[in-house]
């Protein structure tokens, strides 16, 4: 996943994910006001404490359609509920959370014909219901399975701060996830129809939310501390009177390569809206290997 707040003024974030399955270290936090920005880890509780708060902000996140029209969405372990524009949406921060969630899904398939994508998702926040933010689809396509089992959200955090002196990066050496769940991609001409999982319609994403997450929390050791405030950290600062300083942002490098004429090919992931869909990336079906 790639959050970016964009309350300027203030104290703007960016988080990002690596698709490791691990909820206290799979998760960075980057100060953009700091005078040395730095990565720091935060835990996935303190994630979901950001995605809820009503700062404008990009995000970069997955989601999960499969060939069932019944599948409850109020099974999802790893799973998160967002309001978009039209709908509450079932999202994932990784690819291998939503993955890993297939084994809390009530799946009434055989396992042989189950089929389902991996999808990449861009939001922008449009405004906010009940303290929340509401989000807007920007973009989406469907993930290769070398993609889904090896996706690292680090790269678009390296794009934002790349000609940023100030920021440091990690020292630790990133190595690639290691998944257990091995897919493979099928004929995407199967005459399949892919569905979300299904959310009623009268439902509240704070208390879906709050209830899946007080679940996640008890299933953990008792001794489990998070790494650090980050949030309050953040709602704070953003009381603050700030200086402006010049810095880079996600919704800046959007704008810049919509401003570049290219071809289709190299447009990248975040050109025009109507130049992605008509891109050449094909749909993909995924299965998992026997």
């Amino acid at each position: 996943m790639l959050l970016e707040t964009l309350d300027i003024p203030h104290n703007d974030v960016v988080i990002y994910s690596e698709n490791k399955f691990d909820f206290k270290d799979n998760f960075k936090i980057v100060f953009k006001r700091a005078d040395v920005k730095r990565p720091q880890k935060i835990d996935y509780f303190e994630v979901c404490k950001f995605l809820r708060d009503p700062a404008p902000k990009n995000l970069i996140v997955y989601r999960m359609l499969t060939n069932m029209n019944q599948l409850d969405a109020f099974s999802t372990r790893f799973g998160y509920f967002i309001n978009t524009e039209n709908k509450l949406e079932l999202i994932y921060f990784d690819p291998i959370f939503a993955l890993k969630d297939l084994a809390n899904l009530k799946i009434n398939i055989v396992p042989s014909e189950f089929r389902f994508k991996i999808q990449q998702v861009g939001y922008r926040s449009i405004g906010t219901k009940n303290n929340e933010s509401i989000y807007s689809e920007v973009y989406t396509f469907d993930l290769r399975a070398i993609e889904a089992q090896n996706q690292n959200d680090k790269i678009f955090s390296q794009a934002i701060f790349a000609l940023d002196d100030s920021f440091v990066e990690e020292n630790e050496d990133y190595s690639s996830p290691t998944n257990s769940e091995e897919i493979i991609e099928v004929n995407s001409d199967d005459k399949c129809q892919f569905n979300n999982a299904k959310i009623l319609t009268n439902s509240n994403t704070n208390d879906a939310n709050t209830y899946k997450i007080e679940k996640l929390k008890q299933s953990f050791a008792s001794d489990w501390e998070s790494n650090f405030d980050a949030y309050s950290a953040f709602r704070s600062d953003k009381e603050k009177n700030r200086e402006k300083k010049a810095t880079s942002t996600f919704s800046e490098f959007i704008e810049r390569q919509k401003t570049i004429e290219t071809d289709l090919d190299s447009g990248g992931f975040f050109g025009d809206k109507s130049t992605f869909n008509n891109s050449s990336r094909e749909p993909v079906v995924l299965r998992f290997k026997d």
